[in-house]
């Protein structure tokens, strides 16, 4: 070996290049230089050195190959850089593997559970909160029933939304269903507003991320919608819609959200349209077994008929959640916790009126707490946070009773109101049409002295009659 051939040698050792390739710069094979490393000690002691000084700044992967006899001729290609993965579109593929995530599943629960609590540990793992101990136990026990519907009265703070999107995520995803060819089956989110049904979909889209789906949100006139496939490829999609008889007729479903179903409210009748709305949510359901619906309230008054599904109990579909037994402890503590602070304060009204509804309240009482169902509160920080209202936003109770319908869960009607529900309100306007009999406004009374285009007026013709005193 010349002494130039051992200096291109040592130059690339020097520069981090393992020695195939400094042996290809200059020109010489392994076995040639193999037979001058041990007749020439130094060569060897110069190779040595080079290996030695440039070690301290040269990856281990990379030192590994200075003295491989295994690719003696020929220096190692450049690493190719890694393709970036053609990106799955999830409105036509699942990327999830459905006999991993099966086998996952059941290691955690039977069923729909099991997926849920799949879903539940994907979440987690990307930074969002696990279920609270009573949404699993009432969710695990709603699955075993074998029921339709679950129907909660859970209080403010309770995880309500945030628990639910993750069971539409999770029915939608997993449960087995066949779409005809052309059709997209809906999983419908229903609030008192659109904003807020439109949140829904937002979460929605956070679930799908954290468990590998990639999806864009779509916004057709305003509202947001998901559009996917599930992990059988059937077609679904996400939608806000309004709480509205009109808004839920029609489209094929495979499992709904009635969100505060207590406080839906119609924008022309003023009454509340959860009867109508269930009624045509009924229809959308196809009478398909496979299909699960959640109406989830807190308290708001004693009328409607997600109060009276409460107070009518479990039955063939229905599946009321409860207290439960080993959650009535935690339950007590907080009431009787806040009754002793209202008796601090000098409150004897506010003591003995939460006294009353303990004695109401058992491990089958379907008034669920906002602490049971999301224990990072207190019954007690959630009373004192009462304080900071303004007497004139506590729509008329003492701050006791605002806490005990906001936070546990008991129904108060209005003060010095009686309730009226739609149909009784629809059968007010029924009369009064039938006692002022219609002339030409279409019922309505007619009076004189009114301008001719009120049409309560006797010479009120309507538009375009050109008529106008």
């Amino acid at each position: 070996m010349t002494s130039k051939t051992l200096g291109t040698i040592v130059e690339h050792l020097l520069k981090g290049n393992p020695l195939p390739r400094a042996l290809d710069a200059a020109g010489m094979t392994y076995a040639h230089f193999e037979t001058c490393c041990r007749l020439d000690p130094d060569i060897r002691e110069a190779i040595a050195e080079a290996l030695e000084q440039c070690s301290r700044d040269t990856p281990a992967e990379v030192q590994a190959n200075w003295s491989s006899p295994n690719a003696v001729d020929q220096a190692p290609d450049e690493p190719d850089e890694p393709e970036e993965p053609e990106p799955i579109d999830p409105s036509i593929h699942c990327p999830l593997n459905k006999e991993q995530v099966a086998a996952e599943a059941l290691e955690l629960g039977p069923g729909m559970f099991g997926y849920l609590m799949w879903v539940d540990e994907h979440l987690s793992g990307f930074g969002m909160p696990r279920m609270s101990p009573w949404w699993k136990f009432t969710l695990q026990s709603f699955y075993e029933s074998l029921k339709r519907w679950l129907v909660a009265l859970v209080g403010r703070g309770g995880g309500k939304s945030t628990t639910l999107c993750r069971v539409a995520g999770t029915e939608a995803l997993f449960e087995e269903r066949e779409v005809p060819p052309g059709q997209r089956w809906l999983w419908p989110f229903i609030s008192i507003a659109l904003p807020d049904a439109n949140r829904r979909i937002i979460e929605i889209h956070q679930i799908l991320e954290a468990i590998g789906i990639r999806t864009e949100i779509k916004r057709t006139n305003g509202r947001p919608s998901i559009e996917l496939v599930d992990i059988n490829h059937q077609k679904i999609e996400f939608m806000s819609l309004a709480s509205t008889i009109a808004g839920v007729s029609g489209p094929s479903t495979i499992g709904c959200i009635v969100d505060e179903e207590a406080k839906l409210k119609d924008r022309i009748t003023n009454a509340n349209p959860a009867s109508e709305i269930l009624a045509s949510l009924l229809q959308t359901f196809r009478m398909r077994h496979n299909i699960h619906g959640i109406r989830c309230s807190s308290a708001w008054t004693s009328a409607g008929v997600h109060a009276q599904s409460i107070r009518d109990g479990d039955n063939a579909v229905n599946f009321i959640a409860r207290i439960g037994e080993q959650f009535l402890e935690s339950v007590m503590d907080g009431l009787h916790e806040v009754a002793t602070y209202e008796q601090q304060q000098g409150n004897k009204e506010g003591y003995d009126r939460i006294l009353k509804f303990c004695r109401t309240v058992d491990a089958k009482s379907p008034c669920v707490p906002s602490w049971l169902a999301n224990p990072t509160m207190t019954a007690i920080g959630l009373r004192t946070e009462v304080e900071a209202l303004p007497a004139d936003a506590l729509d008329g109770y003492s701050r006791t009773d605002y806490w005990l319908r906001e936070n546990a869960s008991m129904s108060l009607d209005p003060k010095g109101q009686k309730v009226i529900t739609l149909d009784q309100l629809r059968g007010l306007a029924d009369a009064n049409r039938r006692i002022n009999a219609p002339r030409n406004s279409g019922g309505l009374a007619q009076f004189d002295g009114l301008s001719s285009y009120d049409p309560r007026s006797v010479d009120h013709r309507g538009p375009g009659s050109g008529r106008c005193i």
